[in-house]
């Protein structure tokens, strides 16, 4: 296993997001005192008036130096309500959706396909607390596979599915950030992301 990739957002601020991050969507900032152990994290507030759905809100992306068709990815996470079904980490084939993990209003968290669920977990997250999120994924049209982990248990997994959306079986971008299912949302609600890892198998 390498690691490709890694961001505790304790080491630059608001201005400076860019420097890691390909693209930032909406009103993304740097929170110096926010973070799961004190330091900084990335603070994504959302309270978008969406127009149109499925679009990403608050949002930061970073392009991958490969493509990957097998991956390791992890990332704290807080919420401070589960109002809509949103994604939490979304991986994509140069811009199109491949796979999510996201959190739904009962706040159990789901594995999705470009935005068709795969599988619902039993467990749920904390509100207003951090839980540390893992996926370990293959892309394939029918040899996919998935596990997730929420603070070190596995509570979702799955062999010999459909875990690929477009032509492509890999990933070259990922995001941090909701992708609502929701139509002209209005409601204010924060997310916090810290101590992201991106890890090929290697």
């Amino acid at each position: 296993m390498s690691l490709i990739f890694f961001d505790g957002f304790d080491t630059y601020g608001t201005s400076n997001l860019l420097l890691d991050w390909t693209q930032s969507i909406g009103t993304n900032a740097i929170n110096n005192t926010g973070g799961r152990r004190g330091g900084g994290a990335l603070y994504s507030p959302n309270n978008a008036h969406l127009n149109i759905i499925s679009e990403p809100a608050h949002a930061v992306s970073r392009s991958l130096p490969s493509n990957f068709t097998t991956f390791i990815c992890g990332v704290a996470f807080e919420a401070s309500i589960f109002h809509v079904v949103k994604n939490i980490i979304t991986f994509r084939d140069s811009g199109t959706r491949q796979l999510e993990v996201g959190v739904n209003t009962a706040g159990q968290l789901f594995v999705s396909r470009a935005g068709t669920v795969l599988a619902t977990s039993g467990a749920s997250i904390s509100l207003n607390v951090y839980n540390y999120i893992e996926i370990k994924a293959t892309i394939n049209n029918t040899t996919g596979s998935y596990e997730v982990r929420l603070n070190g248990n596995n509570v979702l997994s799955a062999t010999n599915v459909d875990t690929q959306n477009t032509a492509n079986a890999f990933i070259n971008e990922v995001l941090l950030g909701a992708y609502e299912r929701a139509l002209g949302d209005t409601t204010l609600c924060t997310h916090k992301y810290d101590d992201f890892y991106f890890c090929d198998t290697t």
